[in-house]
């Protein structure tokens, strides 16, 4: 069984065709075999997706960002295909180069897979392709596509060395991230530069074993709470905010990152005197699962998600 996609906008043939993968294309996870998004992300989501495959849905308008990104992919990897030698058996680039290795866990077996998008032989550097925005840019949220890349890296260098002669590269020393920023307006360019931004870092030997580390310890994560509930980093959850409220207006005269900005916001407004100052309040406003309201694939099953439609049951 294949999971469901369905156009409850009615889109046109063509953009359903586009929108919607072929069967084999996207495929459930297996049970003691790990993908290496699927290992940095939340067991809950993965076990959900083991369990209720053939019943979740997805709207295909949903998933235009993720062809989008598709599509600059695929055209990156054919360029970078053609620039290897033709005539030799020596590859410049490994385009989509499949690594796997197995994992003993509380006596457990478990194999993680990875598929990066480029290895540079010459420069010894995996490079992973990310199209996003201005926004994660501008944050340096960048946490989760180094662990992947690390996890890649790891992977390749942990291959019979053997392997690794005939691939012409015995070692990944470097990592990129080569991230398109889609939404980049000129305005930004003091700031951000280009629309395009390579960042490298190295890969050495205590970067080796502390992916080793992390990788054992998401492994674990996995096996023994497989349907805890996520934390809130895993939600995308916003930081709580303090808004500064006039009584008997509905809209905010201010809003604060932390109750200290607040009152002392307050303070600078000299809003100090008895008479006055109980005219104001501040209403603290609970920060948005992100991730939960529209982005979670098994967010209409998840007994934690806040639009949780399908009641079923499970640990």
């Amino acid at each position: 069984e294949y999971m469901k996609y369905n156009n409850p906008l009615g889109l046109s043939r063509i953009w359903e065709a586009l929108l919607t993968p072929k069967d084999n294309e996207v495929k459930p996870p297996e049970p003691k075999r790990y993908s290496v998004t699927d290992l940095i992300g939340p067991p809950l989501i993965r076990s959900l997706k083991i369990d209720l495959w053939d019943k979740l849905t997805e709207d295909i308008s949903e998933r235009i960002w993720r062809v989008d990104g598709q599509i600059l992919d695929e055209k990156l990897s054919t360029i970078a295909e053609s620039l290897n030698f033709p005539s030799s058996s020596f590859r410049k680039y490994l385009v989509k180069y499949k690594m796997e290795r197995r994992f003993n866990v509380l006596d457990r077996v478990f194999t993680v897979v990875g598929i990066p998008d480029l290895i540079d032989v010459d420069r010894r550097t995996i490079t992973d392709w990310k199209k996003t925005s201005q926004l994660k840019v501008w944050n340096n949220d960048f946490d989760e596509w180094w662990k992947q890349v690390g996890i890649y890296a790891y992977l390749y260098n942990s291959q019979e060395s053997n392997i690794r002669d005939d691939l012409g590269c015995y070692r990944i020393e470097y990592l990129t991230l080569s991230i398109f920023i889609k939404d980049f307006k000129a305005i930004n360019s003091s700031v951000l530069g280009s629309p395009i931004l390579e960042i490298t870092e190295v890969f050495g030997s205590s970067q080796y074993t502390q992916t080793d580390k992390y990788i054992r310890e998401r492994l674990l994560d996995h096996y023994e709470n497989p349907y805890r509930e996520c934390i809130a980093e895993e939600k995308w959850t916003t930081g709580d905010i303090f808004a500064i409220k006039k009584y008997g207006n509905l809209r905010a005269l201010k809003v604060c990152d932390s109750e200290k900005e607040a009152r002392n916001y307050l303070n600078s407004k000299k809003i100090k005197d008895e008479k006055h100052s109980s005219m104001y309040s501040i209403e603290r406003r609970p920060g948005i699962p992100k991730k939960c309201l529209k982005y979670c694939p098994v967010r209409f099953y998840c007994k934690y998600s806040p639009v949780r439609s399908v009641p079923i049951s499970y640990p």
